[in-house]
């Protein structure tokens, strides 16, 4: 009849206006998982060539590539084996500086085979951190924890990056006594309370030190020098190819 007529009409209808809607979510996902692709691809031809590292460690790294340096494995500089999420990017390339640059390698050996390398080609310095002879920090100090308790606590730095379980102790060694807290303001009482007893760094990027000394100021956004990506900007990049990844597959699975 007519009313049953009608109703399948309109359940046609609404079959078709769900179909177009599932078919423009369908293109719109297969464009976002081009750009994301697009964006993995860039990252790693930037890890390829080591964009923003000095000399003397893109030396090292394309020399172990290529195999002039074959004596143990070099796994690469600290910052390219670390994820931070974004809001702490600030806090650990304040509390890690220079050292953001040091290579971690399998042993002694190999430390002793890239110095001898860039010796012998008069390429620079650099400072490696063989797995085998860097120890971690240890259990936090009482002060450490009491750190906890006041207003601004972030937490150590070590807890608040991601990266393979090998590389545990090079990182605990690095940031195991260092705390994070959310401004200066709050750091500044907190160290007061316990007689600068503890280095602390904001998620800002200021510090103060054990001996009492205030570090601070302008802490620049990553920008490109000279065409090269600097350290800071592989760190956030590193964090976004994670979460580029995950919903490249996310869109996938979709599709």
């Amino acid at each position: 009849n007519a009313e049953l007529l009608a109703e399948k009409k309109a359940e046609a209808e609404n079959l078709r206006v769900k179909r177009d809607s599932d078919r423009s979510d369908l293109n719109s996902a297969e464009i976002r998982i081009d750009t994301l692709s697009g964006k993995i691809e860039a990252l790693r031809r930037m890890e390829e060539h080591f964009e923003g590292y000095n000399n003397s460690v893109k030396f090292v790294m394309r020399s172990y590539t290529d195999g002039r340096i074959n004596c143990g494995k070099i796994y690469g500089p600290l910052s390219s084996l670390i994820t931070v999420e974004s809001k702490y990017v600030t806090a650990i390339e304040t509390a890690l500086g220079a050292a953001l640059q040091n290579i971690i390698v399998e042993d002694e050996r190999t430390a002793h085979a890239a110095i001898g390398y860039l010796k012998r080609n008069n390429a620079g310095r650099a400072t490696f951190f063989p797995l085998t002879s860097v120890r971690r920090a240890g259990e936090p100090t009482r002060e450490m924890k009491q750190s906890a308790s006041f207003k601004g606590y972030v937490g150590i730095a070590s807890e608040l990056i991601s990266a393979d379980a090998k590389f545990s102790a090079v990182i605990s060694s690095m940031l195991g006594r260092i705390i994070v807290f959310d401004n200066l303001e709050n750091a500044t009482e907190m160290s007061k309370a316990l007689g600068y007893s503890v280095r602390v760094v904001t998620l800002d990027g200021q510090q103060i030190n054990r001996d009492g000394s205030f570090t601070g100021g302008m802490v620049y956004e990553a920008l490109n020098n000279g065409g090269r990506t600097d350290v800071r900007h592989i760190i956030v990049l590193n964090d976004n190819k994670m979460s580029i990844s995950e919903n490249v597959g996310a869109f996938a699975k979709y599709l």
